[in-house]
């Protein structure tokens, strides 16, 4: 119940108690004494809570305390006295029933009225008290919701990267969690009273806060305002803030509330990774090869500079375009389709060839293509990477074509050369003569086709085994070959291999004679010439065309040793300085010696002194 209740059932309480202290009523209970002459003075106690009861609020726990003390006590004497009143009436209701007996029920009426009263006036108070307690402890509760919702707040605020900041009509701090004063150094009194732009515009350009300003005039709201400043230890930091602006009641501006955060990190970060990008940017530029980034559309969004180049583009005006936009539509499409598949299957294809005509001329391309995956692991694009190894190829058909002639390291050594040998070199190598017994006259019986094509079968029979041995083909010499076992660098076992060779080279020419043999075809015979000693070796030619030449005596005896297999008639003759290379290499198998027989000493074709020889037995 409200006040105004508690006040009307005051009001009937306290006329009730009125009537009892004026006249009859009175003078009746002042003839008994006792408990019932005292009621009427209650009239005075009653009135005296008539003030209490009007400045009673829910909270005032203590008036509520006092009224209730006074109206308990009232309560008592109350009923003590009505008792003690239905006593000494119902004692001279005996003897004057009739004549009293109306004022009686009158007197007990109001006695009983004035206990109702009471009562229901006391109930309400306990009500009101009770209630009072509630609100109090209702009221106390979310006195202490509140301290923690501000607390929690602030912890928030505190524990947050942004700040909380107001400032008044004149855009003046009024306002500022200690947020920014932890990150800057500086003191909140220093900053309270100041406008942003006095405290911070040193750094920024006065077009930046123009434009802020412009904002502020015309009271909008602004979001991602950044500036820089320095904070105390002179350090250039960057702050976000964004804010709104903030009216009266009756509609004036009051000023702007907000938050801020220090970027600097962020700000920070990306400076690093536009440096890291720029770098990268600036590595994939100058690296001789294609590289390329492509979207799931197959649209350019990286090319390098060397591309660009190649193609005739600009890089930046190559993104957002296709590859049918810089490359012959062909061979377009045929990377468009190997990005597709890549895209697809999400995998990288690993580096293939392929050539294809650029700008009219056959280009040999090493490409891979590559699925960078984003940080969901999809595939967005698709990275390419091409080199340019036309000149490999062809270095690698040089390469091909000169092992047809040179043995691995003779290759090797022609290969890494940039101007020729350098200078003439004396070498100790063994030389090998090789010659088809009887070919001019079989050139003037057989047909032209027919001569040649034997002539290249005896070459392909026998160069393979030369080079097998690591020997040079030094030249082809119509029906003969010259090879040298030691250019252009010497090794370990030169004469051994020259030796050997020559031995392979006869069993395959058995083999070869049977073969034919049972073709019906006539039998090959062939010379061996062998021969162990110094040479010069250099090039010969000019600047248009150059030739490893070796010369000296040593080409000549084994050239005659080779024509005195006819006149011996022996498949092979070998120099006494041949077998003695043998022997010191100490790599041949006595065996291998023992085929071998001295054929004394032989004057050659041309030469005074003689030469000891070594000869293949018939069965060896």
């Amino acid at each position: 119940m409200d006040r105004d209740g508690l006040r009307e059932r005051y009001d009937v309480l306290l006329s009730r108690l009125v009537v009892l202290a004026d006249g009859a009523p009175r003078q009746r209970l002042e003839s008994y004494g006792g408990p019932p002459a005292t009621i009427p003075a209650l009239v005075a106690t009653a009135d005296s809570l008539a003030r209490q009861v009007d400045a009673l609020t829910p909270q005032d726990m203590a008036g509520l305390g006092r009224i209730l003390e006074t109206a308990d006590s009232m309560t008592a004497l109350l009923q003590q006295g009505a008792l003690e009143t239905a006593h000494s009436e119902l004692a001279r209701h005996v003897a004057l029933r009739e004549h009293r007996q109306d004022s009686i029920f009158e007197i007990l009426g109001y006695f009983v009225g004035i206990i109702a009263s009471g009562g229901v006036f006391v109930g309400l108070l306990r009500i009101e008290v009770r209630g009072s307690r509630r609100l109090a402890a209702q009221a106390k509760a979310a006195e202490a919701a509140a301290r923690a919702s501000e607390s929690r707040f602030r912890d928030v605020v505190d524990a947050g990267s942004d700040w909380v900041w107001e400032t008044d009509c004149d855009h003046r701090f009024s306002f500022l969690t200690e947020r920014l004063p932890q990150q800057s150094g500086e003191d909140t009194r220093s900053i309270v009273g100041r406008t942003r732009e006095e405290l911070y515009g040193g750094e920024a350009d006065a077009e930046v806060w123009a434009r802020h300003y412009t904002d502020l005039e015309a009271r909008r709201p602004f979001r991602g305002f950044t500036f820089p400043y320095r904070d105390t230890a002179g350090r250039l930091r960057f702050s976000r803030v964004h804010g709104k602006p903030a009216f009266a009641a009756d509609g004036s501006f009051v000023g702007y509330r907000g938050t801020g955060r220090d970027i600097t990190p962020e700000i920070e970060a990306a400076g690093a990774l536009e440096e890291n990008r720029r770098l990268l940017h600036g590595i994939i530029d100058v690296v001789p090869v294609i590289v390329n980034v492509k979207d799931k559309d197959g649209r350019y969004i990286l090319m390098n500079r060397h591309q660009a180049e190649r193609f005739g583009v600009k890089a930046e005006d190559a993104i957002g375009r296709t590859a049918l936009d810089v490359q012959e539509e062909e061979t377009a499409r045929y990377f468009m389709a190997l990005d597709k598949k890549v895209l697809t299957t999400g995998r990288a294809l690993p580096f293939f060839e392929r050539t294809v005509v650029h700008r009219g001329a056959e280009v040999t391309w090493l490409t891979t293509k590559q699925p960078p995956r984003d940080a969901k692991g999809q595939v967005q694009h698709i990275a390419t990477v091409s080199l340019d190894v036309t000149k490999l190829k062809k270095a690698e058909r040089a390469r091909a074509a000169l092992s047809r002639h040179f043995s691995p390291n003779m290759v090797e050594e022609l290969v890494s050369m940039d101007e020729g040998f350098g200078p003439v070199r004396a070498l100790d190598v063994a030389v090998l003569f090789a010659d088809m017994v009887g070919f001019t006259e079989l050139c003037a019986e057989l047909p032209a086709q027919e001569a040649f094509d034997l002539l290249r079968d005896y070459d392909a029979l026998m160069t393979p085994i030369i080079l097998g041995y690591d020997g040079t083909l030094d030249k082809y010499l119509g029906d003969g070959i010259m090879a040298t076992f030691g250019t252009p660098q010497p090794g370990p076992r030169d004469a051994t291999n020259a030796l050997r060779c020559a031995r392979e080279m006869l069993r395959a020419i058995d083999a070869w004679n049977a073969a034919r043999a049972a073709r019906g075809q006539f039998k090959v015979e062939a010379g061996i010439g062998l021969h162990y000693g110094s040479v010069l070796l250099g090039n010969v030619g000019d600047a248009r065309r150059m030739e490893l030449a070796v010369v000296g005596d040593t080409i000549n005896v084994a050239s005659r040793l080779e024509d005195l297999t006819r006149s011996l008639g022996t498949p092979m003759v070998a120099s006494a300085e041949l077998i003695a290379a043998v022997t010191r290499e100490s790599v041949a198998s006595e065996a291998e010696l023992a085929r071998l027989v001295r054929g004394g000493s032989q004057t050659l074709r041309g030469r005074k002194k003689a030469v000891s020889i070594w000869t293949l037995r018939p069965d060896g």
